[in-house]
């Protein structure tokens, strides 16, 4: 492969979700410009992902590829994010949709711009572990003009995030002590000194499955925000999520009793990525910049 200058580096980890990972993985290589390239560490998958992923390796279509054990999410985004070649970082998850005219324009932004160190935008959700596929847009920008006046830390969600490179040592990596990595690593970029831009568009749709992590650990991922608000906020609530789920648990029975689930299976991983990548094409009818 012959050497190239790098502007952005697209970092990806991945472990045993090839079903999910191949279905972003083909827009994302489709994505890649010339001055981009994509950076993937898998965790020692067994599923095929890692012959997959080294099968896009031989042909180039991803820059740098490894598959060894880890110590999950936060310690492959690292390793990850330390080899990336690129000017720019940009995070992306392998079970999530993304809006790449939308990377495109922050990334020309930040490189016109050098003194801001990360670019945010907001997004949606859409939970497919329910028997509704609802999509609930998450709306940060209110905070993030907030944040400009008071400067007071808030959380926005990191799927959005492109980061420069030359700003790690600001903004520090992923804390390999939390699940909710994002809502650790927004909090603390935005109590930090760093410049940050905010995208008006939409660049993600977060979706969550039977196996991402929101959707197997939520109630530890609660308890971490619960603890992070406590930290940069002060604000302890009266009663715990802990408690409060023991209390729920208990009721539960009773609930499902006397209201009983409706069984309707959710829709196929496949469509619901496909209505997301829909929506993000949609946002872009409707021009959109970076303010700082």
């Amino acid at each position: 492969m012959l050497d190239r200058k790098i502007n952005l580096s697209y970092v990806l980890t991945t472990f045993n979700k090839f079903s999910y990972l191949k279905i972003v993985m083909e827009d994302l290589v489709k994505a890649c410009k010339e001055d981009e390239e994509i950076v993937v560490y898998d965790g020692g998958s067994t599923d095929g992902t890692k012959e997959y992923l080294a099968e896009l390796f031989q042909e180039e279509k991803i820059h740098q590829f490894a598959s060894e054990k880890d110590f999950g999410e936060a310690n492959g985004y690292n390793k990850a994010m330390l080899a990336a070649k690129g000017a720019i970082i940009k995070i992306i998850s392998d079970d999530d949709a993304y809006n790449y005219q939308g990377i495109t324009h922050c990334k020309t932004f930040m490189l016109q711009n050098p003194s801001v160190h990360l670019v945010a935008a907001d997004g949606y959700g859409v939970n497919n572990l329910l028997q509704h596929n609802h999509f609930l847009k998450r709306n940060s920008i209110n905070d993030f003009r907030s944040w400009k006046q008071t400067r007071r830390p808030f959380i926005f969600c990191g799927l959005s995030l492109l980061i420069k490179k030359d700003a790690l040592p600001l903004l520090g990596l992923w804390n390999q002590n939390y699940l909710i990595i994002d809502f650790e690593y927004t909090l603390r970029a935005s109590a930090s000194k760093a410049n940050i831009g905010w995208y008006t568009g939409l660049l993600y749709v977060n979706i969550v499955n039977q196996q991402s992590n929101s959707g197997r650990h939520w109630q530890r991922m609660e308890m971490e925000k619960e603890k992070l608000e406590q930290l940069y906020f002060g604000t302890k609530p009266l009663v715990s999520f802990k408690t409060k789920d023991k209390l729920k648990n208990l009721l539960r029975p009773i609930k499902y009793k006397l209201f009983p689930k409706k069984i309707i299976n959710p829709l196929p991983y496949q469509k619901v990525y496909s209505q997301s990548i829909q929506l993000l094409l949609n946002s872009n009818e409707e021009s959109h910049e970076v303010i700082i």
